[in-house]
């Protein structure tokens, strides 16, 4: 562990996990003093403002005369 907190994953585990730059781990204590540690999975909104944002990004586009046909 680094003197900022930080912890190194060993090359071969990140390949295994598909640990990348900015992947979010999730770290779970047990009561026996061990800790497990996962890749946290991507959650899915629960909001209309999200939602919008994930019709934007897979719409076909269309011409502005297409609009009003």
């Amino acid at each position: 562990m680094s003197d900022r907190g930080q912890v190194s994953v060993p090359a071969d585990i990140r390949a295994a996990l598909g640990i990348e730059p900015g992947t979010v781990l999730e770290w779970e204590l047990s009561t026996e003093g061990s800790a497990r540690v996962s890749v946290a999975r991507k959650r899915l909104a629960r909001n209309a403002v999200s939602l919008v944002g994930f019709v934007r990004k897979y719409r076909k586009p269309r011409r502005t005369d297409e609009w009003f046909t």
